[in-house]
């Protein structure tokens, strides 16, 4: 069975502030038509009756169905407290098509832009009940954590910068999703 689709993703960010250290930002994800599967897995062979050795294909309709659309409005402020080290504080709100809506609170330390620790947190009404319950609908819950190292490849001043990424995000099940990324900042 398959789906072809499209879908468009759109945002704006818009950044202002004495240095420039207030952000605000909104996308809109999953965008598009309405989708119906196809394919060979909607048919199968049945016998006509018990015991028999009539056989007939049974070919099973296909509902169509939407991709799951969110809105995502988010604010932070960079907090520039000592040379070269800086706090950032953001919060979003997320409202999902088929899910409960989403708060996140969260805050990033960076040291020299070389180093970098975050924290956050995501709620949901009913996020405290647990899995089993009727009301719990996202997958990610609670405290999530993460830190990255940046660090310019040469001594020039347009050198890319090397980053290694690592984040932790809490879940209902499955004791957390950990995932590690390389990037290379031209």
């Amino acid at each position: 069975m398959g789906a072809v689709g499209v879908a468009l993703d759109a945002g704006i960010q818009y950044v202002t502030g004495p240095f420039d250290n207030i952000h605000f930002g909104i996308t809109l994800k999953n965008i598009g038509p309405t989708m119906t599967m196809s394919g060979d897995g909607l048919s199968f062979k049945a016998y006509f009756y018990p015991n028999s050795s009539l056989q007939w294909t049974v070919i099973q309709r296909a509902d169509q169905f939407e991709l799951p659309t969110q809105l995502s409005i988010a604010a932070a402020y960079d907090w520039h407290f000592a040379e070269e080290q800086r706090i950032t504080f953001a919060g979003n709100f997320i409202s999902n098509s088929f899910t409960k809506d989403q708060y996140v609170l969260g805050a990033e330390y960076s040291w020299r832009e070389w180093f970098l620790v975050r924290c956050g947190y995501v709620f949901e009404s009913g996020l405290f009940k647990g899995i089993l319950d009727d009301n719990c609908m996202n997958l990610n819950k609670g405290l999530h954590a993460g830190a990255s190292v940046q660090v310019p490849i040469s001594k020039s001043e347009d050198a890319p910068v090397l980053a290694v990424d690592y984040a932790f995000r809490n879940t209902y099940s499955y004791k957390g999703t950990h995932s590690i990324g390389v990037r290379l900042i031209f």
